[in-house]
């Protein structure tokens, strides 16, 4: 249908005369678009080196996760979490995105030595608050991450804020770790991950 006139219809209530008004939008008698304020969900990567080491006693686990370049590939940095004692690596505190109600943690990672069959690994969650005052540590064991070879794999899951306990607008602080003492942790020698996502939805 070809519209000639240049005028639209006098605007009424929340309908624009023909014009649908879509999600997030409203209209005001005179015809005044609003858009809702949305603060959008948002991703952070963390490589290898821009993860902190946790070398005091201040983090969850002061045991680090040592800088190395991979076995395969020189031009990789990872850091290696070994097979006899937790350790891990961290993050500086961010600030969790108002609007937002889960956490994607995404791994990317793979087994130094092949282990010849499925076997596990299991990492480990830790965050606290740094708002006011420093809080705790807090900790939630991640679902355990199958692996067969060498291969790099890329390990997610996702955990709602509640959960967790976080609340949005705080700044929170994050530290991963392998817990080879868990008996869901088969791996026989060093997991190498190569960076971390956190991804607020």
């Amino acid at each position: 249908m070809i519209i000639k006139s240049k005028y639209l219809p006098i605007a009424s209530g929340s309908a624009l005369g023909a014009i649908k008004i879509g999600s997030g939008l409203s209209i005001d008698g005179g015809g005044v678009v609003s858009v809702a304020e949305v603060e959008a969900a948002y991703t952070v990567l963390y490589s290898s080196q821009s993860l902190d080491s946790p070398l005091v006693a201040d983090w969850a686990v002061a045991s680090n996760a040592a800088l190395s370049t991979d076995a395969s590939n020189a031009g990789i940095i990872v850091r290696l979490f070994g097979d006899s004692a937790e350790n891990g690596a961290g993050t500086q505190a961010l600030t969790v995105p108002t609007g937002t109600t889960d956490l994607k943690i995404s791994i990317h990672w793979r087994a130094i030595t092949d282990p010849g069959s499925t076997v596990g690994v299991v990492w480990k969650l830790y965050h606290r608050s740094q708002n006011s005052t420093v809080s705790a540590w807090s900790s939630l064991v991640l679902d355990t991450a199958s692996v067969s070879n060498t291969e790099w794999q890329n390990t997610s899951q996702t955990i709602s804020l509640s959960t967790l306990g976080i609340i949005t607008g705080d700044k929170i602080q994050f530290e991963l770790t392998r817990t080879p003492t868990a008996t869901a942790d088969t791996l026989a020698g060093n997991a190498a991950l190569e960076s971390i996502v956190l991804e607020f939805a």
